[in-house]
């Protein structure tokens, strides 16, 4: 399977985050992303949602479709989301798969997260256990449902992307991902299909490898 186009995907999302961004994906954020942008907190949505941030956060914390996402923060960064979150995916695995009703305007995303990967049994990273690269895409299905029916569909365009940070990757764990506000709109409108969307958005998962490619290069 030739993963050439992942990888540069995944690297252009590294270098088009920054070095915040940057480091955030590694999994070490401290006090120095916590002054690089604004940061948000959680506010009840409105009737309908204003597709604000806060509103997200609110979103997220409250549990979305029997996941519980523990949010460590919520900031702006050159133009970006970042979201620093736990992963559940540990415990998901070991009481089974984490089963979802939640349908999104015309499909559920994490049921075509399933799709997206049920084409072949090798997940984009080479050596990733697929049950463990499932879980992830189904918890990120979620998350990227949830931004989208909050925040991209309520007419929000003041981010780029909103860039998921795992702060407690497993072993073999992707350390984040990255979804284009464009992918959302064009999805929403028609114009781009749920597989297209999630291929698209599996190119941008991004990895330890990655990370540490990315800071080699960084440091030369």
């Amino acid at each position: 399977m030739d993963n050439s186009n992942g990888s540069l995907s995944r690297r252009r999302l590294l270098g088009g985050i920054g070095a915040a961004g940057l480091t955030g994906l590694a999994g070490c954020l401290g006090s120095f992303l916590g002054s690089s942008g604004r940061n948000f907190r959680p506010t009840e949505p409105s009737d309908p949602p204003q597709g604000t941030p806060e509103e997200f956060y609110y979103v997220l914390e409250n549990g979305i479709q029997g996941y519980d996402i523990t949010v460590e923060a919520l900031y702006e960064n050159d133009g970006d989301l970042i979201l620093e979150y736990q992963s559940t995916v540990g415990d998901d695995l070991e009481r089974g798969s984490n089963s979802s009703d939640g349908e999104s305007a015309t499909e559920s995303d994490s049921d075509s997260a399933d799709e997206s990967t049920n084409e072949s049994d090798d997940s984009p990273a080479t050596g990733v256990d697929h049950d463990l690269y499932q879980a992830t895409l189904d918890e990120m299905g979620v998350i990227v449902q949830a931004y989208n029916q909050t925040v991209v569909a309520n007419g929000d365009s003041d981010y780029s992307m909103l860039v998921g940070d795992i702060v407690n990757p497993l072993e073999g764990q992707a350390y984040g991902w990255g979804v284009k506000n464009e992918w959302l709109e064009a999805h929403n409108e028609g114009e781009m299909q749920q597989m297209a969307l999630w291929m698209n958005i599996q190119q941008m998962i991004v990895y330890e490898e990655d990370v540490a490619e990315a800071s080699n290069v960084s440091e030369d």
